[in-house]
């Protein structure tokens, strides 16, 4: 398994995720990464890859203009990229249409996500305490591979955009999804601490 050093930052971000009850060990899950965990072989032994290269976020418009962030970071088997076996890891959050723009804001996300082939969209089942700007939130990873299928996951954890204006959206997205991954390699739980700087 290739993995890659990762930026060290600083002490203040360390204790930021650690502090607030997030579910995620950082020296389990460090900054800047997305670990995906599946079941392979006849004995389901468990795997688990480290998605490291070039993290941070992007921001789309789906559904009538709906704004949808994604946190991300790459795997490259043997750390070469544009060969078989590259993969981009994301936690997709889907935004209401009214928070960008609004300034600082912090999102708790605890709910399930269900995508289905068919119609080729996912519906999300809010939680207790989740918070209603966030109304999907699901992981997907992204390949040359087709195949997809349906995925049922269970997702938490929370979104703190620590600058939102008409120019910038940035932040950290820390969260767990826990079912199949929606998309083409097919993981059992998903673990993102992704920070993002986008420019709008």
């Amino acid at each position: 398994m290739f993995r890659r050093t990762l930026p060290v930052f600083p002490m203040m971000l360390a204790l930021s995720l650690t502090a607030c009850g997030d579910e995620l060990n950082p020296e389990r899950v460090p900054p800047q990464s997305v670990w995906v965990t599946s079941r392979v072989g006849t004995h389901s032994e468990l795997r688990t890859l480290s998605y490291d290269l070039f993290p941070g976020g992007y921001l789309g418009f789906v559904r009538e203009g709906t704004p949808s962030l994604g946190a991300c970071a790459t795997f490259a088997p043997g750390g070469s990229l544009g060969v078989d076996g590259d993969s981009r890891a994301c936690m997709v959050l889907d935004l209401d249409n009214a928070v960008l723009g609004t300034g600082p804001k912090k999102f708790k996300v605890a709910g399930q996500s269900s995508y289905t082939v068919a119609g080729s969209s996912a519906t999300f089942t809010p939680g207790a305490g989740h918070s209603p700007e966030i109304k999907n939130a699901y992981a997907s990873i992204f390949c040359a591979a087709s195949d997809r299928a349906d995925a049922v996951q269970d997702v938490s954890g929370r979104v703190v955009l620590e600058e939102n204006s008409d120019t910038r959206l940035s932040g950290y997205v820390v969260a767990t999804s826990i079912g199949k991954t929606v998309g083409c390699t097919f993981g059992d739980k998903t673990e993102v601490n992704i920070r993002f700087d986008i420019a709008r």
